[in-house]
């Protein structure tokens, strides 16, 4: 009876033995052609748990089944949440199933929108691992439904809808703070642009014996650099002086000729000195001498009246006062600032 037995149980585990060979063998079959084959792993469908009646703030499952050959699996899972929506933790990855030839893997994530409305599509990016350079694929993407979020049901909660109004007031209180922030600062801005456009756009007039003093040194640089003839020098020169006394004095020197000009001077309130008469009358009359009767002129004897010319023009200057440095043009035209020598 024992000897029945035990040939019994011989038979049975030689069969099992026989069987889990051929079992591993097939499987090993099976698995080189299907790594061979390289068969394209379909992109998962991605479903939401709840579909329907999704509050503003709830937390919503994202799940999807997708199939690998045995050699291939999901080992990494990127989340893109829709706009108006977030995540809610880390994305899982199990595996959920085993067929012949092929895994079964689950994987999930959790969102919650945060904002009212439509909820655009997400998308979900599967890493898959890489086994040997003819797998071609080396990721997926799968999109995550769009959904609407509903707002929060306060119900008969009067706490929740004391909260919404008091959130609402805070807020549009805290806009109306910014905008009128904002709006004080353009203020100021634009008060001090103003002010310094205006203070930059003030013109300084120049005084009339500046304006001499500055061309006798130009006069005297061309001359020097024989940029210009003596005789025309001497014609600029004579210019120069008979501008500066008609806005100096409000006479009329550039329209007047030589005798009618020394004629004005001689009067009893002439504003030149004797001296300064003397030398305007015998350069005025050198110079007429030079323009019309094409007499030569002297390089030297013009050099000594640039020089007499810009005495002159120092010594009928308005003299300044002692406190504000002002002084007032006998023509009435302008006021000047002049700091002291």
């Amino acid at each position: 009876m024992n000897n029945k037995i035990k040939k019994h149980l011989l038979t049975i585990l030689a069969v099992a033995g026989f069987a889990a060979i051929a079992i591993f063998a097939a499987a090993a079959l099976k698995y080189n052609q299907v790594r061979k084959a390289g068969a394209e792993i379909a992109n998962p469908v991605f479903t939401l748990n709840p579909s329907k009646d999704i509050r503003l703030g709830s937390t919503i499952s994202v799940d999807g089944i997708m199939t690998c050959p045995w050699h291939r699996w999901p080992v990494k899972a990127d989340v893109t949440p829709g706009k108006g929506s977030q995540t809610a933790g880390n994305p899982e990855i199990k595996r959920s199933g085993i067929g012949w030839g092929s895994w079964k893997w689950k994987i999930s994530e959790k969102i919650q929108p945060y904002l009212n409305g439509n909820i655009d599509e997400g998308k979900i990016t599967i890493e898959l691992n890489n086994p040997q350079t003819s797998d071609k694929q080396r990721s997926l993407e799968s999109k995550i439904p769009s959904f609407e979020s509903a707002p929060i049901d306060t119900g008969a909660s009067q706490e929740l809808a004391v909260a919404g109004s008091i959130t609402k007031k805070a807020l549009s209180t805290r806009l109306l703070l910014v905008l009128l922030a904002i709006a004080i600062l353009f203020i100021i801005f634009l008060f001090i642009w103003l002010r310094r456009k205006k203070k930059n756009s003030k013109i300084t007039i120049i005084p009339p014996w500046s304006i001499a003093l500055m061309e006798f040194g130009k006069l005297r640089r061309e001359l020097k650099e024989h940029k210009l003839t003596p005789d025309i020098c001497i014609v600029k020169l004579t210019d120069i002086i008979r501008n500066y006394l008609e806005k100096r004095f409000s006479l009329h020197a550039p329209t007047q000729t030589t005798t009618e000009f020394m004629e004005d001077l001689k009067r009893d309130k002439s504003p030149l000195k004797n001296e300064d008469k003397d030398f305007l009358e015998d350069f005025l009359t050198a110079a007429d001498l030079v323009k019309f009767a094409n007499l030569p002129a002297d390089e030297v004897v013009i050099e000594n009246a640039i020089s007499k010319a810009e005495a002159l023009v120092k010594t009928t200057r308005p003299a300044e006062t002692a406190d504000a440095r002002q002084s007032s043009v006998v023509s009435g035209q302008s006021k000047v600032d002049n700091q002291k020598q």
